[in-house]
């Protein structure tokens, strides 16, 4: 179509010039080559793992694959170490936490903006997460007014 168009404008003699663009380009021809990532392979994620028992959730972020940080949190259970919130709850409480249904809240390079995150996150959820205290304690309180929390 845009041949006919072009040989019509030269036939009046005008002054504007066509660019053309191919129909059929070579993106159009193939599928995308990549499979999705599974969900537990993920990195630089933040996170929320929820307690089968209670409903309440335990928020975090890591760097390395989603799996070998939950795994670190499952070694805690096992090994009685309460190092992190989840660990704690599920020590006190006998509570299981859902490490096969994980919502992954947002992904984040950075280590500063995903720390960020997660600190935002754990704040919106404040009243429903079994994080330590300690994870939003340091949030300034200038953020705090700006953030709706339910």
């Amino acid at each position: 179509m845009s041949e006919k168009l072009c040989k019509k404008i030269k036939k009046k003699k005008e002054t504007i010039k066509i660019a053309h663009k191919p129909a059929n380009q070579m993106k159009n021809k193939y599928s995308k080559l990549k499979d999705k990532t599974n969900k537990e392979d993920l990195s630089a994620v933040i996170y929320k793992v929820e307690c089968q028992d209670c409903g309440k959730n335990y928020i975090g972020q890591t760097s390395r694959k989603l799996k070998d940080r939950l795994k670190q949190h499952d070694y805690y259970i096992r090994s009685k170490s309460p190092l992190s919130g989840l660990a704690a709850h599920s020590l006190d409480t006998s509570h299981v936490f859902n490490f096969e249904n994980v919502s992954i809240l947002a992904t984040e390079n950075n280590r500063k903006k995903r720390e960020t995150k997660e600190t935002i996150n754990i704040y919106k959820n404040k009243t429903n997460t079994v994080n330590i205290k300690q994870d939003i304690e340091h949030f300034k309180h200038v953020y705090k007014k700006i953030i709706k929390t339910p």
